[in-house]
C-alpha cells in the first residue's frame, strides 16, 4: 500500500482503494472496476506473482491489436517468480477433473 499511496499523492488519476475486512478476490475486483473512470483497468496481486513492469508490454500490445482485453501469464518462461511446485500444482489443479473421468 505504501507504494500506491505514494504514487496517488503525485497523480490525482490514480485511486487507491482498500477493504476493512477480507472481502475476496472476485469482490475486491469488482469493487474496483465500479470506481474506475478511465479506460483500463489494471489488476495487480501485491505478492508480485505478475511482474508490474509487465503491464505497459501487455497493454501496448491490447492497443496494437485492438484486443478488449488482455492477461498476464504466470507460467511463461521468463517468470522467475514462479516456482515449480506451483507450477505442478496448478496443471494437476487444472486437469484433474478431466482426469476424475477416468477414475469412476
Amino acid at each position: 500500500m505504501e507504494v500506491a499511496d505514494k504514487l496517488a499523492k503525485k497523480r490525482s488519476e490514480i485511486k487507491v482503494l482498500s477493504n476493512q475486512s477480507n472481502l475476496g478476490k472476485s469482490q475486491t475486483v469488482s469493487k474496483g472496476i465500479v470506481a474506475s473512470a478511465g479506460d483500463w483497468v489494471v489488476v495487480q496481486d501485491d505478492d508480485l506473482e505478475y511482474d508490474p513492469a509487465d503491464i505497459v508490454f501487455i497493454l501496448e500490445n491490447v492497443i496494437k491489436h485492438k484486443c478488449d482485453v488482455g492477461y498476464g501469464n504466470r507460467f511463461g518462461l521468463d517468470n522467475g517468480m514462479i516456482y515449480w511446485h506451483n507450477f505442478v500444482g496448478n496443471y494437476f489443479l487444472s486437469f484433474f477433473p478431466i482426469f476424475s473421468l477416468f477414475l469412476k
